[in-house]
């Protein structure tokens, strides 16, 4: 069986590593394979480009231990499921994505969710609202409950707005 885990990892963080690893010890063997989908989406303004933001991951991946198979997203998910996987996989999405797509905030959600089963990476102990098509769901470590993207792209722009770059150059050595 296929698990994919996407996302624009703009900037990478460790909460992103924690899912990837949780994944990877709950459901991942031999007979399995996890596949992180680095997105392209063209309405989105990103920090770096897609090839950038993959090694970026892969390079994490490797110091980290983790096996994956790194690949570019360049479609919605639903199209891009449907055309790299055919119906041969899981999708694994965080509480706020899960809580997204209860929403229908996203793209295909009927076609989606009849089609594919969702595995919900939580981050605190709330209980999900259970539907067909949650097959499991597993915790990471709580230290990374309060991590975003969103929050590590504000504290990168305020730094660099503060901070002079020959000092932003030292404090990341």
């Amino acid at each position: 069986m296929n698990y994919y885990y996407g996302g624009a990892f703009d900037p990478l963080t460790k909460a992103h590593l924690a899912i990837i690893k949780a994944i990877s010890e709950n459901f991942i063997n031999e007979d399995n394979v996890l596949f992180i989908g680095v997105t392209d989406d063209d309405e989105k303004q990103y920090t770096y480009g897609v090839k950038k933001r993959k090694e970026i991951v892969e390079d994490a991946l490797r110091e980290y231990g983790i096996e994956a198979t790194v690949i570019r997203q360049n479609k919605r998910t639903y199209n891009f499921l449907k055309e790299t996987f055919s119906n041969n996989v899981i999708l694994i999405v965080g509480s706020d994505e899960y809580e997204q797509l209860l929403e229908g905030k996203w793209e295909n959600i009927d076609k989606l969710t009849d089609e594919y089963k969702f595995i919900v990476v939580k981050r605190d102990d709330k209980p999900l609202e259970k539907k067909n098509f949650l097959r499991s769901s597993v915790k990471i470590d709580s230290r990374f409950s309060e991590f975003s993207s969103t929050k590590a792209r504000d504290a990168i722009r305020l730094l660099r707005n503060m901070v002079d770059k020959k000092t932003l150059k030292t404090l990341f050595e």
